[in-house]
């Protein structure tokens, strides 16, 4: 089978987070178990080739965050009868393959306030085209990662969801280790804004109130590091990992 998979970026991009992991596991799979000649298209970031070949997926890059939609489009339509799937990814804004016979959608969350969080009054736009957008999908088969979402997108009129959970390659401890003496919070995760690590200090500070020997451990990293390790100095207790 020959597969193309649509993201606004892919492995290598600085900015690529969990679903980027995920979409190159899947494609990787694809490509070593059942021998599909798999392609990936995503925006071309700063240091990145336009063309690179990755454990086997071949990754087109093209456009910037803003333009990787129309490039994606215009590729997928150009190549869409030699391909046997398209998985059109949604993060906050897919590729309008949804009147493609061979497309299905792919989409891990519905942004819903992360626009507003994110962009503040300028996020309203976005806030209120997304569930738009996402309705013109409705009768595309459709995979997602979790029953929430799920969930989100039948209430949009979705029929034909199906789950394929996020995974680890990482063998699990074989015994949980005994808790330390002193309370510990643990933040993880990308150190970006809708994440909300911001909340976790706020919500140390709370608890510091009550427990005078609480520490945090904040493990991840992101574009809000800086100002995080700022606030935070202003505190005792805190760990970044």
């Amino acid at each position: 089978m020959r597969i193309l998979f649509l993201n606004r970026r892919d492995i290598k991009n600085p900015d690529g987070g969990g679903a980027e992991i995920y979409t190159h596991e899947i494609a990787k799979g694809l490509v070593e178990r059942y021998n599909c000649r798999v392609s990936g298209f995503s925006n071309l970031f700063f240091s990145g080739e336009k063309e690179e070949m990755i454990d086997g997926v071949q990754y087109i890059r093209k456009g910037s965050e803003f333009t990787v939609h129309l490039w994606g489009f215009i590729y997928a339509v150009r190549h869409r009868k030699e391909l046997d799937l398209i998985v059109d990814e949604f993060n906050g804004m897919g590729f309008f393959t949804f009147f493609l016979r061979n497309s299905i959608l792919l989409i891990h969350q519905l942004y819903k306030r992360f626009w507003l969080r994110e962009l503040g009054l300028f996020g309203v736009f976005p806030y209120l085209f997304e569930p738009v957008i996402l309705k013109l999908y409705k009768n595309k088969k459709t995979i997602t990662v979790s029953n929430s979402t799920k969930k989100d997108l039948e209430g949009l009129g979705f029929k034909q969801v199906h789950i394929v959970m996020n995974a680890l390659r990482i063998k699990p401890l074989d015994t949980v280790p005994e808790k330390g003496e002193v309370p510990t919070m643990v933040f993880l995760g990308r150190l970006r804004s809708t994440k909300g690590p911001g909340d976790a200090i706020e919500i140390f500070k709370r608890v510091r109130d009550e427990i005078d020997n609480a520490q945090l451990w904040i493990i991840g990293s992101g574009p809000e590091e800086p100002p995080l390790k700022k606030k935070a100095a202003k505190m005792s207790g805190i760990t970044f990992w």
